[in-house]
């Protein structure tokens, strides 16, 4: 009984803080989170030229100044300290040893956006006096409306091919015609950017405790959970696929206390999914659509063959290797600097783990990967029935997956930027005049 009347307490809460949420202040946040996200990610074209990087970055330094100037000016920051030690000394040792390998502009550009989407992020929680709780409801609104906006360009693009309305720009080119890819240019990029808003979208359906949600908001976040999986299946992005299904798989198995509500919901979305690709096949059968052109751009069976025969990938990870075993002490210790890959192979290593090691040294990789043991270890700590733990666990686990293939974390791609949301989700705690989780 007294369980009843505290769920139905927290509930009204959270109601009230959902709609606080939607006043004219946050929408403006809102907005401001949405430019960050879009200037950082938006390039045009085959060659994915970043034509707003440095719009990019002074918005975002404006933004930092301004958080950091407001919060300098506040008591009510806490935050836990191995994680802060954690996270200063990765980005001070990065400049460090880059510029014992006499690179400076590339390590200061790289620790500059790890520390300013912080500060950005924290500032958030600190100066709007959020707690854990209505926190996480801000980072589910945020992301599923970058992510659904991200969709709704690329499908745009799909449909009428390149166009131009202001900011918002979009050529298409050969050989990527059946892959969605939208404002990113590579549906490597737009893939892990829409994993993780569908995974949101189910936390945010099956989440009674954090969301006060009526019949019409759970039809249209269901209808947005689909459309989100479609654009997953139309980027083409293997890698996208697989640390996709590692999130949902995670996400189900720290989940607690919805068994049935998740079974039933499951259950929906796959039948609503199977007759969405269904009609989407149907359709584009009865218009004559080349099912040989479509499937030779997913499956791509040339690639696979050249993967077999070690080339792309194998290849790439191959020469990496070999750069480690090669490397002197001093190099495998402090890594050869930034960029020092790309520079000899004139590619990218398609691996964030490689690119990290290679560039910073060993001392900063293993740093790094106990800075995300220690997310996880926290997930799992702070995991109860409103399973912030789960939404934050599953993201981390898609975000390393996805960072097997390619160089998402750390760096200013979506997964990066949406890495440093759940820090400060995990780490950043509420003043104790509002110490409501």
């Amino acid at each position: 009984m007294l369980r009843t009347l505290k769920n139905k307490n927290q509930i009204m809460l959270l109601s009230y803080n959902n709609n606080k949420l939607n006043t004219k202040k946050f929408k403006g946040l809102y907005v401001t989170l949405f430019i960050l996200f879009y200037l950082f990610n938006f390039s045009l074209g085959v060659e994915r030229i970043n034509i707003f990087i440095k719009y990019a970055y002074i918005y975002s330094t404006v933004l930092a100044i301004y958080f950091l100037f407001r919060v300098t000016f506040s008591k009510k920051i806490l935050i836990d300290k191995r994680f802060l030690f954690l996270f200063i000394t990765i980005q001070l040792f990065t400049i460090i040893f880059c510029l014992l390998n006499g690179i400076l502009f590339s390590s200061i550009v790289n620790a500059g956006h790890q520390i300013m989407f912080l500060i950005i992020f924290g500032g958030i929680f600190i100066l709007y006096d959020f707690n854990r709780i209505n926190f996480a409801q801000f980072f589910c609104n945020v992301i599923i409306i970058v992510t659904t906006l991200s969709l709704i360009f690329a499908f745009w693009g799909f449909l009428f091919g390149s166009f131009s309305f202001g900011p918002f720009i979009y050529q298409s080119f050969q050989g990527y015609v059946f892959r969605l890819d939208g404002w990113y240019s590579s549906a490597n990029y737009l893939g892990p950017a829409i994993a993780i808003g569908a995974i949101v979208l189910l936390f945010k359906l099956l989440n009674k405790y954090l969301f006060a949600l009526t019949f019409r908001h759970k039809i249209w976040l269901i209808v947005l959970f689909i459309f989100h999986v479609i654009g997953i299946i139309l980027t083409g992005s293997r890698g996208s696929y697989g640390s996709f299904l590692i999130g949902i798989l995670v996400f189900l198995f720290f989940q607690k206390d919805l068994i049935k509500i998740r079974i039933k919901y499951i259950l929906y979305s796959l039948i609503i999914i199977s007759l969405s690709l269904f009609a989407i096949i149907y359709v584009m059968t009865e218009l004559g659509y080349d099912w040989t052109k479509i499937e030779t751009d997913f499956i791509r069976y040339d690639q696979l063959e050249r993967y077999k025969e070690g080339g792309e990938r194998v290849y790439l990870w191959t020469k990496a290797f070999e750069f480690l075993t090669q490397a002197n002490i001093f190099h495998f210790l402090f890594g050869h600097g930034i960029g020092f890959y790309r520079e000899k192979m004139y590619i990218a290593a398609h691996s964030g783990y490689i690119e990290l090691f290679i560039g910073r040294g060993m001392l900063i990789f293993f740093l790094f990967l106990y800075l995300l043991y220690y997310s996880l270890k926290k997930s799992i700590k702070i995991n109860d029935e409103y399973n912030i733990g789960t939404l934050t666990i599953s993201l981390l686990f898609l975000i390393m997956a996805k960072n097997v293939v390619n160089a998402e974390i750390p760096t200013n791609t979506f997964p990066g930027i949406v890495f440093i949301f759940i820090l400060v989700l995990l780490f950043f705690k509420p003043s104790k005049a509002n110490n409501f989780n």
